[in-house]
């Protein structure tokens, strides 16, 4: 990859030619990010996921910023070569494609939570119903009616 001057996640610089190896960089570095965030949602891995985000809100608020400053100066834009019109046609490509299966990753592993979270609260819910204790009345000794528990359930975290 070309040396850009893309210091430390904030700074951009978009004078015409840097600003192609600037581009190509954050959309690199976004692509790369949300690549090993693929490979953790395969793994549910969440904690691991959770380190990656301010890196990708960073690159991501970068891309925003370089996409507005160009869609505001037409002239930066037609100072682009055909060569780096095509580098950057072939990085946000394979960008997309990095992005839409994170996209599919991400849809897979929030209905992996949501079916767990469903068969941990079912069983907790069937579990307690079939104890003994006190009911909303304050009855003891009788089986409470299913809709008087509330199974003790706590979700710590939520892809």
């Amino acid at each position: 990859m070309r040396n850009a001057q893309v210091k430390n996640g904030k700074t951009l610089d978009l004078r015409a030619h840097v600003a192609v190896e600037n581009l190509v960089e954050i959309i690199a570095r976004l692509g790369a990010v949300l690549a090993n965030e693929t490979i953790y949602l395969r793994q549910l891995k969440i904690s691991n996921i959770t380190a990656l985000q301010k890196e990708k809100e960073e690159l991501t608020a970068l891309l925003e910023k370089a996409k507005r400053q160009i869609d505001s100066d037409i002239d930066l834009a037609n100072n682009f070569t055909p060569q780096e019109r095509q580098e950057l046609e072939t990085v946000g490509r394979i960008f997309s494609e990095i992005a839409a299966e994170n996209y599919r990753e991400l849809k897979k592993a929030r209905e992996v939570n949501r079916r767990v979270i469903g068969c941990i609260s079912a069983a907790a819910t069937d579990y307690f119903a079939n104890q003994r204790g006190y009911n909303r009345k304050g009855n003891n000794g009788g089986m409470a009616k299913k809709q008087d528990i509330l199974p003790p359930l706590s979700v710590n975290s939520v892809i």
